[in-house]
């Protein structure tokens, strides 16, 4: 019983001996007495929280262009590769096909960034189908510097396989 009589009391003299915030004077707590990591966003003023600003990033795409190339017809039982090409001067931001019924093999940017491409697999299928590329092209960096390749500025597909084209827009 001695024992128990003795814990009661010190926890009861250790909960007396803790400092509250009106005993604190302004200042007192520093950075240094701040266990890091401790504060959370909600542990500021909403005035503090408005001044938790980053750096400005940097710009971002101004202005995006959408080439859509002609429509390729894939015949069926058969593959097809559609190219859609970014304007001179600008660069892939992103891009990819149209089809029915059909799917890709694969659909991504060339390795220079300026055309975007599609090869359409219409395998299992008793009829053609039409496939359409689109690439999503933004002015780049390299081309505002000069040093840019852009593309051929055509809009014109490059296709193999069968397929129409649109008359009068490529040779």
């Amino acid at each position: 019983m001695a024992t128990v009589l003795v814990v009661a009391g010190t926890a009861g003299a250790s909960a007396a001996g803790l400092i509250t915030t009106s005993q604190t004077k302004n200042g007192a707590v520093t950075s240094a007495k701040v266990k890091d990591g401790s504060l959370t966003l909600q542990d500021f003023k909403a005035s503090e929280r408005a001044k938790l600003v980053g750096p400005a990033g940097a710009d971002g795409v101004a202005d995006t262009t959408i080439v859509q190339s002609p429509t390729v017809v894939v015949p069926a039982d058969d593959t097809g590769t559609v190219m859609a090409f970014c304007p001179a001067g600008m660069r892939v931001t992103s891009g990819g096909y149209f089809s029915s019924i059909a799917v890709a093999a694969s659909s991504q940017p060339d390795n220079d960034g300026d055309s975007w491409g599609a090869i359409v697999k219409n395998f299992g299928n008793l009829i053609p189908v039409e496939s359409t590329p689109t690439v999503f092209a933004s002015e780049s960096l390299l081309a505002r510097s000069g040093a840019g390749r852009g593309g051929t500025g055509s809009g014109c597909p490059s296709v193999t396989g069968v397929g129409p084209r649109v008359p009068g827009s490529c040779a």
